[in-house]
């Protein structure tokens, strides 16, 4: 069976993530849908090597929905700088002693900080 992968497909079929999932034959262009639906089954999923770090969108639904499992998927050299940048402040504060950079942000760290307590 050809699974069109689209917002409400997997919405609908996260539930049997085990049942549909073959990371061999899975359209990795797709893998935003999995951080957004599957960050329960995280572990099963992901491969730093198959994951499509060249969409920005893919960058972006690991940040801002698998932040508990953030030690486990930021690799700064494939992270999608550029297109993330926001989602880390947002969403992964807690690890900027490990995502920031001077040299990729215009704010400091401590200037950084402050706007997140605000």
């Amino acid at each position: 069976m050809k699974i069109m992968y689209g917002h409400q497909w997997f919405k609908s079929n996260a539930d049997s993530f085990d049942e549909w999932f073959d990371p061999d034959t899975f359209k990795w262009t797709f893998c935003y849908y999995l951080a957004e639906f599957c960050y329960n089954d995280f572990d099963k999923w992901f491969d730093t090597d198959k994951y499509y770090w060249h969409s920005g969108c893919c960058s972006t639904s690991l940040a801002r929905y698998c932040t508990k499992d953030f030690n486990k998927w930021f690799d700064p050299k494939k992270y999608n700088w550029g297109y993330g940048d926001l989602e880390l402040i947002i969403y992964c504060m807690k690890y900027i002693d490990i995502w920031y950079d001077p040299a990729r942000f215009e704010k400091s760290y401590d200037e950084l900080l402050i706007m997140s307590i605000k």
